[in-house]
């Protein structure tokens, strides 16, 4: 898809706002994500009023500490980091081998300077308000998201705030949006946030950042299926003692404790 060009009075409904950027109605199939940062400096050197300021921190007087967006890394001699709107069009290729979940679409411009990205609309509700779920259902739906984890993972995308939730108090996790929505109806899921700093993207595998996206997908798994979080317990023994009591096998108790199950033993475990 070729770039956006918009102007501040095409922006409609705003959908979402977190600290990289806020989501905004494009038209009836997609979403346009602007980056804080970006839209600052814009309007900062146009000099624009308050009043159009305001569109863009409708939630926050003050934004501060605003992370670059999209990380992509790519490789020649050592790993580079590549700007925001060549790592667009970087992640759009991806597309092509990615079928389960939407990646960014274009790049978007306002007032003819980069400042975002074109989402695809999705919907849902998010998995964690599902918890209460019968188990049959939420075996379905994990078994969802675990296919969509592994097709992520093997195109080297690396979803690292899995663990990110309304009720999350891991240390390194912050409580906030569920990154996946579930279609109601038929169960459908979608990870969401693939385009900001939730995702980092690289050009062949990288260990840390597939171990840490391993790991808050164990976390997940967890608080979604077994109703635990790693916060309950002071220590591992603890832990092992109520996995014991689900009567989950030993053979995989100590990977779950140590956050590092595979999706492959969690595909045997939900069996």
């Amino acid at each position: 898809m070729n770039a956006i060009y918009i102007t501040p009075e095409d922006l409609k409904k705003e959908i979402g706002h977190g600290t990289d950027g806020a989501v905004y109605k494009y038209n009836s199939k997609y979403y346009v994500k602007l980056y804080h940062a970006y839209v600052r400096d814009i309007l900062m050197q146009e000099k624009t009023s308050l009043e159009e300021t305001k569109i863009y921190q409708k939630n926050s007087s003050t934004i501060h500490l605003v992370s670059e967006p999209l990380t992509y890394y790519s490789y020649k001699e050592e790993e580079i980091r590549v700007r925001p709107k060549e790592a667009i069009y970087l992640a759009m290729k991806r597309q092509e081998n990615v079928h389960r979940n939407y990646l960014p679409q274009a790049p978007v411009y306002l007032n003819h300077r980069f400042a975002g990205c074109l989402l695809r609309k999705v919907s849902g509700i998010s998995i964690h308000k599902l918890m209460g779920l019968p188990q049959n259902l939420k075996r379905k739906i994990m078994y969802e998201v675990l296919l969509d984890i592994e097709e992520l993972l093997q195109n080297n995308i690396y979803p690292v705030d899995l663990a990110n939730s309304p009720y999350a108090n891991t240390i390194g996790f912050e409580k906030g949006h569920s990154h996946i929505l579930v279609n109601p109806i038929n169960l459908q899921t979608h990870i969401i946030d693939l385009d900001g700093k939730s995702t980092i993207y690289t050009e062949k595998r990288n260990e840390e950042h597939y171990t840490h996206a391993l790991n808050t997908l164990n976390i997940l798994f967890l608080e979604f299926f077994y109703h635990l979080s790693y916060d309950d317990y002071e220590t591992e023994d603890e832990l092992l003692c109520n996995l014991e009591e689900l009567k989950i096998p030993s053979t995989y108790q100590k990977d779950l404790v140590n956050g590092s199950l595979s999706i492959s033993k969690m595909k045997e475990l939900m069996k």
